[in-house]
């Protein structure tokens, strides 16, 4: 009973497998506003941590784990990506993807992944099983920011100068 304990305090506990959520596929017809509605929702001050993927094999090329904390796949056309690489991206395990003129890059992102596209083309049913797929069909747009008036402060001198807000 012990040895069970042990096992499970310094090796499960310090792994602890946890299934990673879906990743969010995007899709409808063009000029809805998807990248746009997606850059919102990430927020202004964090896009400079969205790492954007090319295409081909090498599409993992410039990711730095240290740096960027959310995937955008752009335009995403699930025919110009190797299929398995982009399973095991979304699965969140660790896994070598290929570097052009150098080592491969090991990655194992836990973080959010977001493709946008216009299309739902995507046929393979193990990378369909770690969607969530969301039709845009109605239009984004972007309203202007309103800033919240701030309340002015009063003294009140019958109340011994409290402020009241």
């Amino acid at each position: 009973m012990d040895v069970c304990q042990w096992w499970n305090r310094y090796c499960c506990d310090a792994v602890r497998f946890e299934f990673k959520r879906p990743c969010l596929y995007l899709y409808g017809r063009s000029d809805v506003g998807k990248t746009t509605y997606v850059e919102s929702l990430i927020g202004r001050h964090n896009l400079r941590y969205v790492f954007r993927p090319g295409i081909g094999n090498f599409f993992m090329q410039d990711f730095r784990a240290d740096f960027h904390r959310v995937i955008l796949f752009e335009e995403f056309d699930c025919k110009a990506h190797n299929l398995s690489l982009l399973r095991r991206l979304c699965e969140g395990r660790q896994h070598a993807f290929p570097v052009k003129c150098e080592r491969d890059l090991l990655v194992a992102f836990r973080g959010p992944i977001i493709f946008v596209t216009n299309f739902d083309d995507v046929e393979n049913e193990a990378l369909r099983s770690r969607l969530l797929f969301v039709h845009a069909s109605v239009p984004y747009w972007e309203s202007e920011r309103v800033d919240v008036p701030k309340a002015e402060e009063e003294r009140n001198d019958e109340d011994g100068g409290e402020r009241r807000i």
